[in-house]
């Protein structure tokens, strides 16, 4: 918020009123100028009283129907630029994706877990055009389909 906050110029108490009287252009300079922002959901102990895996695993949410989906290239344009990696136009190296995947928690995968991992997404293709694509697959799906299927898992 701080960010935003001093791209904006706007005054944290009031951010989101001072926000909604900026323009188009505005907001697009605003947007450049901080670069890709992550929320995440927070217990605060009122709106949200524990952390969100402790309520599902304890069955602590409101029973109501709904429905999970997710589709091909989820949000894949920003997904490097969220990890750093903006370099991807001619491709990786599979060595570069396997450094990336032990040392980041991308896919929290423990090292036995590495090669099969590799083995399915990335078979023995060195194309980097075709490594980049299928990294871009991974990083979609480890941050969208599996939190989508595991979420979908809790409410069984």
């Amino acid at each position: 918020m701080q960010a935003l906050s001093n791209a904006s110029g706007c005054d944290p108490a009031s951010l989101i009123s001072c926000l909604r009287e900026k323009t188009e252009e505005e907001i697009s300079e605003i947007t450049g100028s901080v670069g890709p922002l992550m929320f995440a959901g927070r217990a605060d102990g009122k709106f949200l009283p524990k952390l969100a895996l402790e309520l599902l695993t304890e069955k602590a949410i409101a029973p109501v129907p709904f429905m999970i989906g997710v589709n091909n290239h989820e949000f894949g344009y920003i997904i490097p630029r969220a990890l750093n990696m903006t370099a991807l136009e001619r491709g990786i190296q599979r060595d570069v994706i396997q450094q990336y995947l032990r040392s980041t928690g991308l896919v929290r995968a423990r090292p036995e877990v590495l090669k099969p991992l590799m083995d399915q997404y990335f078979g023995n293709d060195t194309d980097p055009l075709r490594v980049r694509d299928s990294f871009l697959e991974l990083s979609g799906d480890a941050m969208f389909d599996f939190p989508a299927l595991s979420t979908a898992d809790f409410h069984r």
